[in-house]
């Protein structure tokens, strides 16, 4: 099994046992850091930006510039998260506003 096999197997088995709005603990390093990389990219997602994010796990970041009026695509090698995401998205009312593969 390579890399990228590995990888999305990890992802799938998280996505599978998580709930809507229920994140592991695997991903917590990244709540630490999410305020500053806001910061930091606010004025590139300025309403009408185009944002793609790779990897976007479950549109954490594709909501938050969604919500500053980007215009998102997310990306994610896991069809577990893809499909969570989706779930997550129409529970915060913003299905319309972020694309998903």
């Amino acid at each position: 099994m390579g890399r990228l096999d590995r990888e999305k197997k990890f992802h799938d088995e998280l996505a599978a046992k998580s709930r809507l709005g229920v994140f592991s603990a695997a991903y917590s390093i990244f709540d630490s850091s999410r305020e500053d990389f806001f910061r930091l990219t606010r004025e590139g997602a300025a309403p009408g930006a185009k944002v793609l994010e790779l990897g976007c796990g479950r549109c954490v970041n594709s909501m938050r510039f969604a919500q500053d009026g980007a215009q998102v695509h997310g990306i994610d090698l896991s069809p577990g998260n893809v499909e969570l995401s989706r779930k997550l998205l129409v529970e915060a009312g913003m299905a319309d506003k972020v694309t998903l593969s």
